[in-house]
């Protein structure tokens, strides 16, 4: 659990500053969110096994894991800037989209998804703007 804890900071501190370096503009924001993750677990891959593969069978690290995840998730809707039902939807969004974006990095670490990292930030970042855009869509059309 340490060291999922002591790489998860250090995941943490790569996309806050990319983040940070990206300015205001959303879209930006998120290519950068995606970019940094990608760049972080590719520079080192064990880091994704210790993100997202070990301890599968430790329930302590689910735990983190799944606490981790929630925070991420809770995090991303938070940029979105929502509060109310709205926030709850976003919060509904961005669990979806860090379980997913967490599958798709380990199928292109282990050579299923083929491309290069580069492109894998292109489609990544358009799924997430996809789906934060039917996120924003299905919130305005809801019942008051």
């Amino acid at each position: 659990v340490a060291v999922f804890d002591r790489v998860l900071d250090e995941l943490r501190a790569a996309v806050d500053a990319a983040v940070a370096a990206a300015g205001t503009d959303p879209a930006a924001r998120i290519r950068a969110m995606v970019a940094a993750t990608v760049g972080f677990v590719d520079s080192d891959r064990r880091r994704a096994r210790v993100l997202y593969a070990e301890g599968h069978g430790n329930e302590r690290l689910q735990r983190r894991r799944l606490e981790s995840s929630s925070l991420i998730a809770g995090l991303i809707a938070a940029e979105a800037g929502r509060s109310g039902p709205q926030r709850e939807r976003h919060r509904l969004v961005a669990a979806f989209l860090v379980g997913g974006f967490s599958g798709l990095l380990m199928r292109w670490l282990d050579g299923t998804v083929t491309m290069g990292a580069d492109e894998l930030v292109d489609e990544a970042t358009e799924l997430f703007l996809a789906v934060g855009r039917t996120g924003r869509s299905r919130g305005r059309s809801a019942p008051a």
